[in-house]
């Protein structure tokens, strides 16, 4: 994952796009301007919860490695135990609803989908998926063996357009 770090890297800025906010019968606003945007400026705070940048490449490797159990191009990055509690139930029957997430319950920093029938989804039980700002958002389907990445310029959730992607992608396998 070449192109995902905490702020931008020297002579990157201008490979950030432009944010915007969306409110319904309005025009865009623009709310964040890609070449001059607070994210080319060192952070106060960088965690593993919140502040990375990257491509839908990057993204797409990340999940490729979850979904092949803590694997990558045959390099063992996480071990098979610690992707087996990232993607399992930790919250137990405590009732969790992320909508964007379209998962039902917490592993360890991912959403994991319990119950097929809740949320009315294509997704099979062990879909495991996040979201980050500007909708940056991506789901695995291990019995499937699908990853959907959708990275957008949308400031907040958009759960219909999150739900429209994946159904989609759903309808489009083919056996």
């Amino acid at each position: 994952m070449d192109d995902t770090r905490f702020g931008v890297a020297e002579g990157q800025a201008d490979r950030l796009v432009d944010a915007y906010a969306y409110r319904p019968g309005q025009s865009p606003k623009m709310i964040n301007a890609g070449a001059t945007s607070k994210l080319n400026q060192p952070g106060t705070f960088d965690s593993g919860g919140g502040g990375l940048i990257g491509t839908i490449a990057d993204y797409h490797r990340f999940a490729t490695m979850l979904l092949n159990g803590g694997e990558l191009d045959g390099v063992r990055l996480l071990g098979r135990k610690t992707v087996d509690r990232m993607t399992t139930n930790s919250v137990g029957d405590l009732d969790v609803r992320f909508a964007e997430l379209q998962g039902d319950k917490m592993g360890l920093g991912l959403a994991v989908r319990e119950d097929r029938g809740r949320f009315g989804g294509l997704e099979s039980v062990g879909t495991f998926a996040w979201s980050g700002g500007f909708t940056a958002h991506f789901w695995a389907d291990p019995a499937q063996d699908l990853i959907g990445v959708v990275l957008s310029q949308y400031s907040s959730s958009n759960v219909a357009f999150l739900q429209t992607c994946r159904s989609l992608a759903y309808q489009a396998l083919v056996d």
